[in-house]
């Protein structure tokens, strides 16, 4: 009974991990992101895929094209030969199936329509001479037409979903559709070869093809190349696309060992397997003999070919590892098409002759075709870069035809923005062009980018919201392209807090909302430095009626006494220091203007001021931490004293600073918005001289402002008179 326990515990754990690792083998890509490209891609494929059913020396697969499909093959090699006049699948010259290629792409197309999701290469190798190949095999894909891709140098999953993508080793003539390489295919061989497009695009390939593997020393190249292509492609930086066979075969003796096909299979299926289980990255397309087929058995033998396995760990690699292009970086408010591409709406005119000038007499599709509010429903939409590959750029969308013109215009949304941010668009285009935002003409040039785009500042073109670029791009012959993008300078922080205990400010930040925690209490004249300024109006709206504000003016200064004179204000600017004095008691000042604003936390410029003597007081603001010196004078509550040694601020600071007569000495009285328990005072005495703002000895304390002074010079205080 413990045994049967165990054994049934064993089934539940088995049945369990089935589950949890289970492939949806029909609809596998659907996990792909639309992003990825085809370069980042793992994908199982079957060499010799059409040979179920051939003879003992000639089959490399135990199930059909539809069958491969089920379990997750999704590249297939296939070598069509003429038998008549049609197309069936060969091995060698001589052996071939009744099944025709045109079959075979009803297949895919059917398979396709329903798994939407999914995408097909297809291997073409032309294994007949002589006969009409080109023109069969031309029939074929022109009928099925509508399910073939257009080579281009970045697909992406999204582009290939329900498509196949059909590579060629022998040309069938003119169609835009698919690619032919252009390098001879290198016999038993690993090596470079690139497979070209109609219209010249490229895509370049490393490829293993070592397939008589008859001795040792052949064998073990094939499995080190195998590893060494893996490796390759995994590092995803190659620029490559990796076609990496695991197939051939290892005996020269057929009759005596007919199994020479599965031999090689079991020997490089498990290695490319255990590869995968130990490496991750995109590997390419890997194809193998026998897919689906995990032990393949004859009658005198078996063989662990291991062709499903190696079919799931593919499949699973490419879905944990799919790469989409990195994300533009944090500056960039709208990516060029090269990082990431973007849907724009087009209209397209052809000039009624190949000539410049019928391409510039073509007219717009409407006078207000550039506005922001223009209706382009009915224009075509398509993914962008667009361009033609003579131009030698990344693009995705074909440019088709020339002299012409296209009309483009690209919406975008812009969340919290601020025209206090540079903002620079830049720009490639061949040729000439006109590009609007949101109406207005921002730039036009005639003749084309290279390799150096067109930039320009546009921060005051665009706004919060809603955002229109419109561009008409004329082709008259050669290259043509198109891609654009905006990027800005500078950070943008959303709300900034300073406060007299702790407090952060970002270096060359621009701040949308500055809140400063600061207490103010009623009728108590307090010192302020704000990094914004506040209009008479805004001061009544921030901080209640009755509010007073005054400013050092100017200052007496009789060896050791510096009298400071203060002026009544309206306004309060920005790193200028001042006194407040409150009808009500506030904790915090926070100020929201409409476009935001700029905080500079690099040192103010000094505002220097004179009195009749020629001595010069230099009052600023300043928000970072530092240590105040000593010697200098301090602001703290209602009162100026002295430092006894330096002192570490708290917060942000506000000071004045003044110049002896002679120029020798220089003293600073600074404005302390912070914990005053650090300071060291010294008591005032108990008969006290008194000084009005202006400099004038005093009898008596008097209504409004005074300072206090004692006989050493060492405490100031000011005070009012109601206070007293």
């Amino acid at each position: 009974m413990k045994v049967l326990n165990v054994l049934l515990k064993s089934v539940v754990l088995f049945v369990f991990a089935i589950e949890v690792h289970a492939i949806d083998h029909d609809n596998w890509m659907a996990a792909l992101p639309g992003r990825a490209s085809l370069l980042s891609l793992s994908i199982p494929g079957t060499h010799d895929a059409g040979t179920k059913g051939f003879s003992w020396n000639a089959e490399c697969q135990r199930f059909s094209i539809k069958e491969q499909l089920s379990l997750g093959v999704r590249a297939f090699d296939l070598r069509p030969g003429v038998d008549g006049n049609k197309l069936v699948i060969f091995h060698g010259s001589s052996t071939h199936g009744s099944e025709t290629l045109g079959s075979i792409f009803d297949t895919y197309a059917s398979f396709l329509a329903s798994h939407p999701s999914e995408f097909i290469i297809v291997f073409l190798k032309q294994e007949t001479d002589g006969g009409n190949w080109a023109e069969l095999m031309k029939q074929v894909l022109d009928a099925h037409a509508g399910s073939l891709l257009e080579l281009t140098p970045y697909l992406t999953v999204e582009q290939m979903r329900g498509k196949i993508l059909v590579l060629s080793r022998t040309s069938w003539g003119e169609s835009n559709y698919g690619a032919v390489r252009v390098d001879s295919w290198q016999d038993n061989a690993t090596f470079d070869m690139t497979y070209r497009g109609y219209y010249g695009d490229e895509l370049p390939c490393r490829i293993q093809d070592i397939y008589n593997v008859s001795s040792s020393d052949n064998l073990n190249k094939k499995k080190a190349d195998i590893e060494q292509l893996l490796g390759e492609a995994m590092l995803g930086n190659t620029g490559k696309f990796y076609i990496n066979h695991t197939s051939g075969f290892t005996k020269n003796n057929y009759i005596i060992n007919n199994h020479y096909v599965a031999d090689c299979a079991e020997k490089c299926n498990e290695l490319a397997l255990n590869y995968l289980r130990s490496h991750s990255g995109p590997t390419g397309v890997v194809l193998m003999d026998f897919a689906g087929t995990d032990r393949y058995e004859l009658t005198f033998s078996s063989h662990d070919t291991r062709g499903q396995l190696l079919v799931d760990a593919i499949i699973e690699n490419c879905q944990a590892t799919a790469k989409v292009p990195a994300e533009p970086g944090s500056e960039w408010v709208l990516p060029m098409g090269a990082d990431i591409p973007w849907k724009g709406r087009i209209y397209r005119k052809d000039a009624a002759s190949q000539t410049a000038s019928a391409v510039d007499a073509l007219k717009a599709p409407a006078t207000t075709w550039y506005r922001a509010d223009y209706d382009d429903g009915d224009w075509q939409e398509v993914t962008f870069p667009m361009g033609s590959p003579n131009y030698n750029h990344f693009y995705v969308s074909r440019w088709t035809g020339e002299y012409n013109t296209y009309w483009i215009r690209r919406e975008f949304t812009l969340d919290g923005f601020t025209s206090l941010l540079p903002h620079t668009i830049r720009v490639f285009h061949d040729d000439d062009y006109k590009l609007y935002i949101n109406g207005t003409l921002v730039l036009s040039e005639d003749g084309w980018t290279s390799d150096t785009p067109v930039e320009k500042s546009v921060a005051r073109y665009l706004k919060n919201g809603r955002n229109v670029i419109a561009v008409q791009v004329q082709q008259n012959t050669g290259s043509a392209y198109f891609d654009c993008g905006i990027y800005r300078t500078g950070q943008a922080i959303s709300q900034i807090v300073l406060d007299e205990e702790e407090m952060t400010v970002p270096e060359g930040g621009i701040c949308l909302s500055i809140k400063v925690n600061k207490k103010i209490s009623r009728r108590i004249w307090t010192p302020l430095c704000l990094p914004f300024n506040l209009s008479a109006t805004q001061i009544t709206e921030l901080f209640g009626d009755g509010t007073e504000v005054r400013e050092p003016c100017g200052f007496l200064a009789y060896g050791e006494e510096w009298l400071v004179a203060f002026n009544s204000v309206t306004t309060i600017k920005a790193g200028r220091p001042c006194l407040v004095r409150l009808e009500n008691t506030i904790t915090g000042i926070e100020y929201n203007p409409e476009n935001g604003l700029n905080l500079n936390t690099s040192s103010l410029k000094p505002i220097k001021l004179s009195d009749k003597s020629g001595n010069k007081l230099t009052f600023t603001g300043f928000y970072p931490k530092s240590v105040m010196p000593q010697g200098c004078f301090i602001f703290v509550g209602n009162s100026f004293y002295r430092s006894t040694s330096s002192i570490k601020r708290k917060g942000y600071c506000a000071y004045l600073e003044a110049a002896s007569a002679d120029g020798t000495e220089v003293k600073r009285i600074d404005y302390l918005l912070g914990d005053a328990d650090c300071l060291e005072v010294t008591p005032a005495e108990s008969n006290p001289v008194y000084y009005d703002l202006s400099g004038r000895r005093m009898a008596k304390p008097q209504s409004g402002i005074y300072i206090q002074r004692t006989s050493d010079g060492q405490t100031i205080k000011c005070f009012t008179g109601r206070e007293r």
